[in-house]
């Protein structure tokens, strides 16, 4: 029972969004699938493309300034003897009004989805106005360490900021 319990909790922890709030910034970052829509009534695939969603806030009664948010997406591969893929980027944040909300599509990496060698995407998100980081989400602690290992799958990614 206790097994089933433990498993039941990290599958839940792993596919929740990860979110943030610091001074001024509140940062959510969920990930998403980018080619489910066009397999709605096929069966399931072995290979997605994945990516995230990033919602940036300013919880500040006062502008904020133009930043920079820089993303990066890992996608561990243990049934394979290759490293796993990297895929990073930069998006311009704009000034940002009184409670303005600005969300992110970014990134496209292959996930295997189903069988033996099913893998899973782990991402990090960081938020930088002025050279200083205000805002950070992770989807795993050891995030940087697991970067460092992995190899790039692309290094541009495909990012359109749009303002709510």
């Amino acid at each position: 029972m206790k097994t089933a319990l433990l498993i039941l909790t990290s599958v839940f922890a792993v596919a929740l969004p990860a979110s943030a709030q610091f001074k001024d910034t509140e940062l959510k970052v969920s990930p998403r699938t980018l080619d489910r829509e066009k397999q709605i009534n096929r069966p399931k695939q072995q290979e997605l493309t994945r990516g995230l969603k990033i919602t940036v806030k300013n919880t500040s009664t006062q502008p904020l300034g133009e930043g920079e948010i820089e993303w990066a997406l890992l996608v561990q591969r243990p049934s394979l003897q290759r490293k796993a893929l990297l895929s990073t980027g930069k998006e311009k944040l704009p000034p940002l009004k009184a409670s303005e909300v600005v969300t992110f599509n970014v990134g496209a990496i292959a996930v295997q989805d189903t069988g033996t060698t099913r893998q899973e995407m782990e991402y990090q998100v960081i938020v930088h106005r002025g050279g200083i980081e205000v805002a950070k989400a992770e989807s795993t602690p050891k995030f940087s360490q697991m970067a460092q290992s992995a190899r790039g799958a692309n290094k541009k990614g495909a990012g359109n900021g749009k303002a709510k």
